[in-house]
């Protein structure tokens, strides 16, 4: 879409790909085409305690309740049996209320379970959307990338 730049979202991707690669998984797959769909899940993500990869999509700016039908177009469709069919993982900088709201009924629903993942829980700076804050942050001289891990930063 266009809220979403594909070259800050391939850069989080190749991010994220490098920080699951150092945490415990067992295999990543990125643009894996959906037969049928027409649409490309970003990344197939297994960890070895897992049998089955979980579909996650990610976003490069703060994730709308369409982004959730999205993910859950992306599990209900697919038939590759080694892909988990009863859950996903939404990451983004941040979620709209209607993120949850989503959420919640589609797993009440449809038994699906989606969890909306922060990009900071992932060790990424997130950029500042409240008003006050940016102020703080301007007067700090701190800069915050959506696009590089977190370093450790001196106070």
């Amino acid at each position: 879409s266009i809220r979403n730049d594909p070259k800050k979202e391939e850069r989080i991707k190749d991010n994220l790909e490098q920080i699951l690669k150092s945490d415990n998984f067992a295999h990543i797959e990125r643009e894996y085409v959906i037969d049928g769909c027409g649409g490309k899940i970003d990344l197939l993500v297994r960890f070895s305690k897992d049998t089955k990869s979980t579909i996650w999509e990610v976003k490069a700016e703060r994730a709308e309740y369409q982004d959730v039908i999205q993910l859950m177009g992306y599990i209900m469709m697919n038939d590759n049996s080694n892909v988990n069919t009863k859950k996903g993982v939404l990451i983004a900088p941040g979620f709209s209320k209607s993120c949850q709201i989503t959420v919640n009924k589609i797993k009440a629903k449809y038994s699906i379970d989606i969890e909306l993942k922060h990009l900071r829980d992932l060790g990424f700076n997130i950029p500042i959307d409240d008003e006050a804050d940016k102020e703080r942050s301007d007067k700090k001289n701190r800069i915050i990338s959506i696009l590089d891990p977190v370093e450790e930063m001196a106070c």
